[in-house]
């Protein structure tokens, strides 16, 4: 004989409520991604100077990229429209604006994700960015790998190894922000330093 389950409920998800758990698992997966793929990296002890330098530069264009977009789209609304803010109220020097902000995230994300986080980087915007809103900033973007190769013809494909814990890199990621705020572009720079064993 055949049994009927009199108590059997059938429950059913709308598309909206479907839509949202695919994208809160997606979410979550890409985090799940992100920081596996950073713990895999972050085991890496050593690195040669002239892929880090080549990284450096890479990540240099990518700030240089954001820093354009924010001055385009500049142009585009009118000088008034960059907002702008000022770390010291008193000093007109320290003006923070989203390039110095984007162009931040860019470099130090892009560097971060490329080497993990046992490398020792220093930022100037430090204080106005986490590292937990940096690791949120990798999740959220698709960082292609930095190029490793660009000083090979002048440095070799192989250069000395170096002890991660002995290196430290120092970003600037907008050199000049009053004098982007002026319009006076051609003052402005990206800055990267390389430090090893505290020696530049």
């Amino acid at each position: 004989p055949t049994r009927t389950a009199k108590n059997h409920t059938n429950t059913k998800i709308s598309p909206p409520h479907t839509h949202r758990m695919v994208r809160s698992l997606t979410r979550h997966v890409i985090s799940i991604l992100v920081v596996t793929s950073l713990a895999s990296i972050s085991s890496i002890q050593s690195l040669q100077i002239g892929p880090l330098l080549s990284t450096c530069v890479d990540a240099c264009h990518r700030g240089c990229l954001e820093i354009r977009t924010v001055q385009e789209r500049r142009v585009e609304l009118g000088e008034g429209e960059l907002n702008t803010s000022l770390k010291d109220g008193e000093d007109a020097r320290s003006a923070l604006t989203v390039a110095d902000e984007n162009a931040h995230k860019v470099i130090v994300g892009s560097l971060r994700k490329q080497w993990g986080d046992a490398l020792r980087i220093v930022g100037e915007e430090d204080e106005n960015t986490t590292p937990a809103t940096i690791h949120d900033w990798i999740a959220q973007n698709e960082l292609p790998p930095l190029r490793t190769h660009l000083f090979e013809n002048d440095l070799g494909e192989d250069t000395p190894e170096i002890e991660m814990s002995s290196v430290t890199l120092y970003i600037d990621p907008l050199d000049g922000t009053r004098e982007f705020v002026e319009g006076r572009l051609e003052n402005c720079q990206v800055l990267v330093g390389i430090a090893i064993n505290n020696e530049p």
